[in-house]
């Protein structure tokens, strides 16, 4: 099984200090729940619901190279509001990185994240259904990144700067003219570090079969299938059966779920033969 990995970049090629807000289409319930949620970003993050922080990254964003995974709860009611901070680190307004060395050069950022319930379904994945507002952006000419003395706003090393809009992570503020976040593969961002201490159920892929354990499954003919590389996780009908073209084609959605005594009914699986 491969995964999408779905990094929520900016608007431009310098992620400084973008922010993304989603606005959840979920039933109402009258009651709070509890909410676990994973991010990892390059380089740092900060994440409110309903306007009220409920997490940062734990390593500051003056950290050069910071790859680190978080995970944690929180609690809120249904539907709730996500405002999603996210930078990537700079030396300055040029937007640079390792200035004076012969690493010099641009940074881009990214981020992911997926929230799940106290049942293990997944509510929330960073996906281009997000949408992003850039405040910071640099440089405006990548010839910057070749200047043997950049200076911020002095070209080719200019930048755009703007405060956050007021109220921008409210369930009341209008996001419907800010931009779609971009997606990217796995392949094409190579994340590292924290990223591989969780498994990321968000979406799947198909891709050339290569024996790996991410593309092997679980099963002894009688109970739960599980990925090779997370046997605690479940393949699980998810949602109500609906029909196709005709009443004899029946679908139902299949998501990966943790393993849970309670959705035996959901989680147990068998196979029959055609005598």
């Amino acid at each position: 099984m491969i995964h999408t990995f779905e990094a929520l970049k900016g608007c431009s090629t310098k992620l400084a200090f973008p922010l993304i807000a989603l606005f959840l289409a979920t039933p109402v319930t009258l009651q709070a729940e509890t909410f676990s949620a994973d991010v990892w970003a390059d380089n740092w993050f900060d994440l409110r619901v309903n306007g009220t922080q409920v997490a940062k990254d734990s390593v500051p964003i003056t950290t050069e190279r910071s790859f680190n995974a978080e995970s944690f709860d929180f609690t809120a009611e249904r539907p709730f509001v996500l405002g999603l901070v996210a930078k990537d680190f700079k030396e300055d307004d040029t937007g640079l990185e390792y200035i004076g060395t012969r690493r010099q050069q641009m940074g881009d950022g990214g981020v992911i994240m997926q929230i799940r319930d106290a049942s293990g379904a997944t509510v929330v994945v960073s996906n281009a259904d997000w949408q992003c507002y850039v405040i910071h952006i640099a440089p405006l000419d990548k010839a910057c990144e070749n200047e043997n003395d950049p200076v911020a706003g002095t070209a080719p090393c200019g930048f755009n700067a703007s405060e956050e809009p007021t109220g921008w992570d409210g369930a009341d503020f209008d996001a419907s003219s800010w931009a779609s976040a971009s997606v990217f593969s796995e392949a094409e961002v190579g994340p590292k570090f924290g990223y591989n201490e969780i498994f990321w159920v968000a979406s799947v892929e198909l891709a050339t079969c290569d024996g790996s354990t991410a593309q092997s499954w679980v099963f002894d003919g009688e109970g739960t299938i599980a990925p090779g590389s997370a046997p605690k996780m479940c393949l699980t009908l998810t949602g109500k059966t609906r029909t196709g073209r005709s009443d004899n084609n029946q679908m139902i959605a299949i998501t990966l779920q943790t393993c849970s005594e309670d959705q035996t009914a959901y989680q147990a699986w068998s196979y029959r033969t055609a005598d």
